[in-house]
């Protein structure tokens, strides 16, 4: 039997969304994989400084150490470190964080999305764990 172009259209569209539906399948069942992305840094930052790498803001205070995610909590933009301000600012909507990761002006509600960072003594590396999505 012959198929006309618009049974042969159908019938491949039914074929990919099938196979898209099998590898959610198989994704879901298996596993995706990575979950998260080690970023490393090979140096703590000093008080009032700030060290970015993939996506990871690295900020230094007095007794502590922060990892800060560089996306805005708003809408997701991505953060600038503005040197001058000594602050956060997002370049879509004009939302204000301090070093520490905490609001200051809005229309962001919430402060900057903290992640864990650890210092790994074998590697002599500090590492923070991003996410996945």
């Amino acid at each position: 039997m012959m198929l006309t172009r618009r049974q042969a259209c159908e019938r491949l569209l039914q074929c990919l969304a099938g196979g898209g539906f099998a590898c959610m399948v198989w994704k879901y069942v298996c596993g995706t994989g990575a979950s998260s992305l080690k970023v490393s840094f090979p140096e703590r930052p000093e008080k009032d400084t700030v060290l970015f790498s993939s996506g990871v803001y690295l900020t230094g205070a007095r007794d502590r150490i922060y990892a800060l995610s560089e996306r805005c909590p708003h809408l997701g933009c991505r953060l600038a470190y503005n040197e001058a301000e000594h602050c956060f600012q997002c370049p879509c909507h004009g939302s204000q964080f301090s070093p520490k990761g905490s609001l200051q002006k809005g229309p962001a509600t919430k402060d900057m999305n903290a992640l864990d960072i650890r210092f790994d003594e074998e590697c002599g590396l500090y590492q923070v764990i991003l996410p996945l999505s």
